[in-house]
């Protein structure tokens, strides 16, 4: 049985852990005082988790889109290219490291399933900084992920 996300923060915080969202990220912090069992819990509910810090509603099907994607490895490849007609935008489905590797390699931008959940619940000018910081961070996952 799923902890319910309230629970799950109450806990965190009973245990001196503040839990936050920036740029779309779940963050905690220390992060070290987070016991692996709830670090485990927080990132299997990690959609519910971080809307509900952000006290943003989200279509269910979304999140269990986001979840299916994520059981499943299966990623986003985002080539953005700039041609005299303007830019052109194109997309494939990945699966697995490997694949995203290949996609990091010829300049795409590789997005998981969860990153794109918490891509649609950001402002304008918070998408530009999570598209800009994926660009230059091509590979490199950090936090709860």
């Amino acid at each position: 049985m799923t902890t319910e996300p309230q629970a799950l923060i109450a806990e965190a915080h009973s245990m001196g852990v503040h839990l936050e969202v920036e740029n779309g990220r779940l963050l905690a912090s220390p992060a070290g005082k987070l016991p692996e069992p709830l670090k485990a819990k927080l990132r299997e509910r990690k959609p519910d988790v971080i809307r509900l810090l952000a006290d943003i509603p989200l279509n269910p099907q979304l999140s269990e889109s986001a979840a299916r994607m994520q059981d499943a490895d299966i990623r986003v490849a985002v080539y953005v290219t700039e041609t005299d007609a303007g830019m052109v935008v194109a997309d494939r489905l990945l699966h697995g490291e490997a694949q995203a590797r290949l996609v990091w390699e010829e300049g795409g931008i590789v997005w998981t399933g969860d990153e794109m959940l918490s891509y649609v619940s950001l402002s304008p000018s918070d998408r530009r900084l999570f598209r800009d910081l994926k660009s230059i961070h091509r590979g490199i996952s950090s936090g709860l992920a």
